[in-house]
């Protein structure tokens, strides 16, 4: 997530694509982008637990995804255990710049052109319940 100003839209998906690509390419994650990571991982854990719809909402996510009940407990060390190496093999294994599937939420007449002048795939326009805006739709709101 990379919350931008409406008008850096088409800037900062063009350098995260930038980073992305070459995270998994010519140029790997340092040393210190792995621990930076990792330490703000490890730092924002506490937050996930102060209120209790954070606390519903993290129980919530153990069952709904299977996790093992002391999921959060071992968590840190988990992380604690990941290496640039094991960083950067994992990003190779796992992420497919080309794959990538952009989810972006804003003013439609000011990101959209710019968007797709990018050409980072097929743009779809989806209403805010995420179902397929339909043609007609789409037409009436074209963006000029």
């Amino acid at each position: 997530m990379a919350p931008v100003q409406a008008d850096k839209t088409a800037e900062a998906m063009a350098e995260l694509s930038k980073e992305i690509r070459s995270a998994v390419g010519d140029r790997p994650l340092t040393a210190e982008e792995v621990s930076e990571s990792r330490d703000r991982q490890i730092r924002s854990l506490a937050g996930r637990w102060e209120t209790a719809h954070d606390v519903f909402h993290a129980l919530d996510e153990i069952v709904t995804l299977g996790l093992p009940d002391d999921y959060y407990a071992a968590y840190p060390k988990k992380l604690r255990a990941v290496t640039p190496e094991t960083a950067n093999s994992a990003a190779k294994k796992f992420i497919h710049p080309d794959q990538l599937v952009w989810v972006v939420v804003g003013d439609r007449q000011k990101i959209e052109p710019v968007i797709r002048a990018l050409n980072l795939g097929e743009v779809q326009l989806l209403e805010p319940e995420g179902a397929a805006l339909t043609a007609r739709a789409q037409e009436g709101a074209k963006v000029r």
